[in-house]
């Protein structure tokens, strides 16, 4: 991996140079320095004896002499051209892995900050882009002298584990401590757990924050292990224009790292980076999304939700889950029960059925299958809802399940008209989770028994 630096020998861009010079140090990685001449080859002019470009060059190589102390392998480059088409060139040509540019770089002419700049260059270079305004805490980090600190945006996107990658590595090479910011929606984080109370309830959104903090710590374990992340929680508010910039003051980082144009429900504005560009002085970090990081997957499972009817198919939706289970997993089995009794604040509640006969006998029958194997990890759930779907997708997303197992059909209760895709469909459609389907086996599999039954979807 390599690194490029834009400079354009403004004050900001001095900066940027120190703070690439000391992340190019503990990487061990090539530094290119890059500027551009925003005019044609043939508009080359001389000046003071020289062209642009060799007065260019020698500018150039006082920036490679300030930063010796930090690090010697350092490339230069002047180029003439548009500086974002030249840019977005070089990145390609030397294989960036990052791109580092002083703040004045996206400013006009006036002063004026063009924060939507850096969502763009970031998408068309598809690589991290650095914005940095005071290289001191890098070299502070780089001469080990205090940690550096770093702040996480949280949304759905490659683009955050691509930012929990980065800053993992750079905690392998000097200490680090993260802060990962989870803003969220209530209304909608309500709804998706099965939650009916009303907004700012304290039992409620407890269970929000308990739910939503096990999401975020499996995700920042997968993908930085060897950080120690805190993660914040905050309920989008309208008071709040900018939380990011306001959690980066409260816990003085001294990075912040966004994802580029973040257009999901998760987001607190239209893109992260522009209210983080406009509303702060410590250096801004935007990563577009990337192909080459998973986000999901059936590898290493450790929590699978069983939903069954009872019934020959929904029954062996509990060998599936089993067979894909990874050692030591959690298992959960569900039954739903129709909706009798006026409807919980909470889907989980259970203490208005807990007394019936439907509860008990449904209890017994689900103990009755837990596997052998797994006799110490599984727990039981019997619920009432009258949107049997719903409740399905709620009680795995408040167990932190990793996969939901169905059967594909059956013949009473739960599964009950099937084959016109009311629940089935329904889980699928609404599920975030994958979904694993247990389905009845096809005549040319009978003549197979080995053939595979198993159809996942997510």
């Amino acid at each position: 991996m390599t690194l490029l630096c834009g400079i354009d020998f403004s004050e900001s861009s001095w900066e940027a140079v120190g703070a690439a010079a000391c992340l190019a140090s503990r990487l061990n990685c090539r530094l290119h320095l890059l500027h551009t001449l925003d005019i044609g080859r043939k508009d080359i002019k001389t000046e003071r004896g020289h062209t642009l470009e060799e007065w260019a060059h020698l500018r150039a190589q006082r920036c490679a002499e300030r930063v010796k102390s930090l690090t010697t392998d350092v490339e230069l480059h002047v180029a003439s051209g548009h500086p974002e088409d030249t840019l977005h060139k070089f990145a390609k040509e030397v294989d960036a892995g990052l791109v580092i540019i002083g703040s004045d770089s996206l400013r006009d002419k006036h002063g004026v900050a063009l924060a939507h700049n850096v969502d763009c260059v970031a998408e068309r270079l598809n690589v991290p882009i650095l914005v940095v305004a005071d290289a001191t805490p890098f070299v502070r980090w780089a001469c080990s002298e205090e940690p550096l600190r770093a702040l996480i945006a949280s949304d759905a996107s490659s683009s955050m584990d691509r930012n929990l990658i980065w800053l993992d590595a750079l905690g392998k090479t000097g200490r680090c401590e993260g802060t990962l910011l989870h803003v969220y929606d209530e209304a909608h984080e309500f709804d998706r757990l099965g939650l009916s109370a009303p907004r700012g309830d304290a039992s409620a959104k407890g269970i929000v924050d308990d739910v939503l903090r096990r999401e975020l710590r499996r995700r920042c374990d997968a993908l930085a292990p060897t950080l120690s992340m805190h993660i914040r929680l905050q309920a989008r508010s309208s008071h709040r224009a900018h939380p990011l910039a306001e959690a980066a003051r409260e816990e003085h980082v001294a990075l912040v790292m966004t994802s580029a144009a973040t257009r999901t429900r998760f987001a607190w504005a239209r893109s992260a980076s522009n209210g983080a560009l406009r509303d702060m002085t410590c250096a801004v970090l935007c990563s577009p999304p990337s192909p080459n990081v998973t986000q999901h997957g059936l590898g290493h499972l450790r929590s699978a939700l069983v939903a069954t009817d009872f019934s020959e198919l929904g029954n062996q939706a509990v060998q599936l889950a089993e067979s894909v289970l990874s050692m030591g997993g959690s298992l959960h089995i569900l039954h739903v029960l129709p909706q009798n009794a006026s409807k919980a604040v909470d889907v989980m509640d259970t203490s208005a059925i807990e007394q019936s006969r439907a509860f008990a006998d449904a209890t017994t029958r689900l103990r009755a299958l837990i596997p052998a194997a797994h006799l110490g990890r599984t727990q039981v759930h019997v619920v009432e809802a009258a949107d049997k779907a719903a409740a399905i997708c709620q009680v795995g997303e408040r167990l932190n399940a990793e996969v939901i197992c169905l059967g594909s059909h059956g013949t009473t209760g739960l599964f009950d008209g099937l084959l016109r895709g009311s629940v089935a469909q329904a889980v699928l459609r609404r599920s975030t989770l994958p979904v694993l389907f247990a389905r009845k086996p096809h005549a040319a599999t009978e003549a197979n028994p080995d053939a595979a039954s198993l159809d996942a979807s997510t």
